[in-house]
């Protein structure tokens, strides 16, 4: 990993409660489905919110074993869940040598069995924008549920600590990792960007990021963001064996340039930049960079 501090330029060459809503009984959607099988110290939740009703939230959640710090433990919000969160509680209940921090983990993701909702990604994870395609860009209201619901909920079984919170993501879940850092300087502590579609909607994020790249709000030099991104998610135009769709996706995505782009934005702050870090995991895919990431992410957050 290279961290801004110390080698990124070698590397290179961030609400209101309810949104005018009013205040849900607390716990309201809540419905606890017990410990997660051959897990300790873990709950399976269901979540229902009246911000949004049509959603339907699956939560995993794992905590430390111990006395909590005076401060309460890091909360690190994990997007595609099934597919990150073990492999977050692997990295933090490995053997001692090199184990990240303790932390308490919560992965979000979406019902396996009816209701289904197959297209809660989409809508959870994409920025708003007035030209969203049709089951997207409802991210503002996914993380005041997240912000206002599930994470006091968490807060009153197990205490964290509100000035240590992060989020991990891969894909649309990058692009809400870094929509929330820029849009929610006061909550979000810390973000793990990986393989982020900044490409998304012709670049809507870039909404919400210039005015932050602007005017970095105070206490910006006091957080961290990790973005990185497979090798093989941006290979030569000209690899024999392309199909031309291929080559036009690749070139629209450019997700390590993207990424790669953005750090340097960030970077270029210069004093007022928040801690960086950006690698390109070489070999790895768009799907294979997941696990790679997630280790790596959490050494990051915690570490």
């Amino acid at each position: 990993m290279v961290r801004r501090r110390a080698l990124l330029g070698a590397a290179l060459g961030a609400g209101l409660c309810g949104r005018g809503l009013a205040t849900p009984a607390p716990e309201a959607g809540l419905r606890e489905m017990g410990p997660i099988p051959g897990l300790p110290r873990s709950a399976l939740w269901s979540w229902r919110s009246p911000r949004q009703p049509e959603a339907h939230h699956r939560i995993q959640l794992a905590w430390p074993e111990g006395p909590p710090p005076s401060a309460g433990w890091p909360l690190v919000f994990l997007l595609d869940g099934p597919a990150t969160f073990p492999l977050a509680v692997e990295a933090l209940r490995q053997p001692a040598g090199g184990r990240p921090g303790p932390a308490v983990l919560a992965g979000l993701g979406y019902p396996e069995e009816p209701p289904r909702d197959p297209g809660g990604r989409n809508r959870d994870y994409t920025p708003p924008a007035a030209d969203a395609p049709h089951g997207f860009g409802g991210a503002e209201l996914f993380l005041d549920v997240l912000r206002h619901e599930i994470q006091p909920a968490i807060a009153r079984r197990h205490p964290v600590d509100a000035g240590r919170l992060a989020m991990l993501g891969h894909s649309y879940g990058g692009l809400c990792v870094l929509y929330a850092f820029f849009s929610r300087p006061d909550w979000l502590w810390a973000g793990v960007a990986a393989s982020p579609s900044i490409w998304w909607n012709q670049g809507t994020l870039l909404r919400t990021a210039e005015p932050f790249l602007a005017a970095p709000p105070p206490g910006t030099r006091h957080r961290r963001l990790f973005l990185c991104a497979g090798s093989e998610e941006e290979p030569p135009l000209d690899r024999p064996g392309l199909t031309p769709e291929r080559r036009a996706r690749l070139a629209q995505n450019r997700m390590v340039s993207r990424a790669q782009e953005m750090t340097g934005r960030l970077a270029a702050l210069g004093e007022e930049a928040p801690d960086l870090a950006f690698r390109v995991f070489e070999g790895e895919t768009h799907g294979s960079v997941v696990a790679p990431a997630t280790r790596e992410g959490m050494r990051f957050l915690l570490g």
